[in-house]
């Protein structure tokens, strides 16, 4: 799943998860055309609030890499579902942050 600062960053029993998984969410993600061209890679730190009902509400870029990809991470972030954060067995609405890894070339295995 998705890799956490650390696992306790999000301050709640169980901080959300991408429920498709970072693999398949990173291929949700449409770079700019200019960011293609020159091949930009790297890694995206958002600090995003998901609801109890799994949808991200806001987002914040904490380290970005730039040329729009900041923008379409966080854009295909709005379009993800995540199984909500737990606290004390029951879904609460909670802060997180996400590393989110900008490849040019996803191995499809």
């Amino acid at each position: 799943g998705i890799r956490f600062t650390n696992s306790t960053n999000c301050g709640i029993d169980e901080c959300p998860k991408l429920k498709s998984g970072l693999l398949d969410f990173t291929k949700t993600i449409i770079l700019p055309p200019v960011a293609q061209r020159l091949k930009v890679e790297g890694e995206i730190i958002i600090e995003a609030e998901i609801d109890e009902f799994g949808f991200v509400r806001s987002t914040s870029v904490l380290q970005g890499i730039g040329y729009g990809c900041d923008e379409a991470v966080e854009h295909a972030l709005y379009s993800a579902e995540f199984y909500p954060g737990k606290l004390n067995g029951k879904d609460v609405y909670s802060t997180v942050i996400l590393k989110i890894p900008v490849l040019q070339n996803i191995p499809e295995n």
